[in-house]
């Protein structure tokens, strides 16, 4: 990407990393031309800053670039960047040019208002950059004039108010870059546009990126389809920052888009946001619920197997959420008084009295003695929603349940023919639909109105849906 552009900015940065510290190396920073581009720099050290910068695979930058008075006219920062990659080329006895290219993960890039640029608002405007979401996304008319003049109308543009009470507006901005042929594209890209009152504690912007990540991870939910904060723009009276986010996984383009893939319907979507927002901010702890719907909506180079397992932690996290794993007794109780009751049984137990390492071994399971099965706890999170029409997670008849398939998965028994693979995957699609309920259920939202319900599933004549038992049956033999 470097190669076949100019760098943004070139300046002389200080680099840390321990108790190393180079000042003035040599620079140049290149700015990803779509949100979703990588970010690099590319760092020339002398001679001398080679042998620190071999031993540097973490590091911060700090440098400033100055105008003709001498005053700071931009500042370039970063708190963590990792080394990709340092060569060096030997031109001659006296001659070597090095170069150590850096992937920055938190840049931060600030440029400082002249006193004639200043404002005197007392507010702070903004944007976060988004990647595409086609719930969140405005519909807008384009028309065109004889005359060369270009109308943009827009029809329809969603907002909302985050738990702290900054307004975001979701809009496009148009973006303009060179092809290799010369030619001026025009691209658009989605942002959160809001404003508030300044402030100058950029804690107050982390904390409303915190709450929007939430807000985007129910978007996600709802879209299936992953939605992230690229990063952020504010203009206050003194400056322009723009921070760069790049310590997430950026999810993969999808180029067929279409409304009917979602989780929920468009129609709904709004009514969805507004009563699993408020929902979401009133469940504590919030981590397990966020870890349910990660692991049910990530699914970026996944094998079947990984996707399998990782949707079937989700439903584990909601498992443990709701507290539906308690423990059967009092702890003390169970410690001091079953506990050594148990252990003084089974060392005069006939099978087991020559068997030490047998003995060690029921030893280490006893503390899970005291706490309900999964089974029963499942069972348990299912009484108010309904499951009969998808793969049991959990045994209800001769034939494998998901808890079983998940059994074989951990203790890599992996190896399946062409029809057992295609069953896994049948599998999977049920586990992902059982763990949509049960999150939707959560957030207080009637399944009915969703995609996955039986209605809308069995509407949309989907094979692995309607025939589930067969693959069911094909990998029932392997049990």
């Amino acid at each position: 990407m470097a190669e076949d552009k100019k760098e943004d900015y070139q300046l002389f940065v200080t680099m840390e990393t321990g108790k190393i510290r180079q000042e003035k190396v040599r620079c140049k920073v290149y700015l990803p031309e779509r949100l979703t581009d990588p970010i690099a720099l590319h760092f020339f050290p002398t001679e001398d800053q080679v042998p620190y910068l071999r031993r540097a695979f973490e590091f911060s930058i700090r440098g400033e670039i100055e105008n003709l008075s001498g005053a700071i006219d931009t500042r370039i920062q970063a708190q963590k960047v990792y080394s990709i990659k340092l060569s060096s080329t030997h031109w001659g006895p006296e001659i070597t040019e090095s170069v150590l290219i850096g992937e920055p993960m938190d840049l931060q890039v600030i440029h400082f208002l002249s006193h004639d640029e200043r404002s005197s608002s007392s507010k702070i405007a903004g944007w976060f950059w988004l990647t595409p979401s086609i719930l969140l996304r405005p519909a807008k008319w384009i028309s065109k004039s004889w005359t060369g003049d270009v109308k943009v109308e827009t029809v329809r543009q969603f907002n909302f108010t985050l738990a702290n009470g900054l307004p975001l507006i979701f809009d496009n901005r148009f973006r303009y870059s060179k092809n290799r042929e010369g030619d001026t594209v025009t691209f658009t890209e989605l942002i959160a546009r809001y404003e508030a009152e300044e402030t100058d504690d950029i804690k107050d912007i982390d904390n409303g990126l915190s709450l929007l990540d939430d807000f985007l991870l129910l978007v996600s939910l709802a879209e299936r389809r992953r939605c992230i904060c690229l990063g952020w723009e504010t203009t206050d009276s003194k400056c322009i920052t723009e921070y760069y986010r790049r310590n997430l996984t950026i999810p993969t383009p999808k180029k067929d888009e279409d409304y009917d893939d979602t989780l929920i319907p468009l129609q709904k979507w709004r009514h969805f946001i507004e009563k699993a927002y408020q929902k979401f901010t009133e469940i504590e702890p919030k981590e397990y619920i966020r870890q349910a719907i990660q692991y049910t909506i990530y699914r970026e180079g996944r094998t079947v197997e990984n996707s399998f397992l990782t949707v079937y932690s989700a439903i584990e996290s909601l498992v443990e959420h709701f507290g539906l794993r308690p423990n059967i007794m009092d702890q003390d109780q169970f410690k001091n008084v079953f506990s050594k009751g148990l252990r003084k049984w089974i060392r005069k137990y006939p099978l087991l009295v020559n068997e030490r390492g047998k003995r060690r071994s029921i030893y280490e399971k006893i503390s899970e003695l005291n706490r309900v099965s999964f089974s029963s706890a499942f069972n348990n999170l299912c009484n108010s929603v309904y499951l009969e029409d998808l793969w049991p997670v959990v045994k209800r008849t001769k034939e494998i349940s998901l808890s079983e398939i998940r059994n074989r998965l951990v203790h890599g028994d992996t190896y399946f023919n062409h029809l057992e693979q295609k069953a896994v995957s049948t599998a999977e699609k049920h586990l992902r639909w059982t763990a949509e309920r049960l999150i939707l259920s959560a957030l207080g939202w009637d399944v009915s109105d969703s995609n996955v319900s039986k209605d809308s599933l069995y509407n949309r004549v989907i094979p692995c849906y309607g025939e589930w038992k067969t693959d069911q049956k094909i990998l029932s033999r392997l049990v």
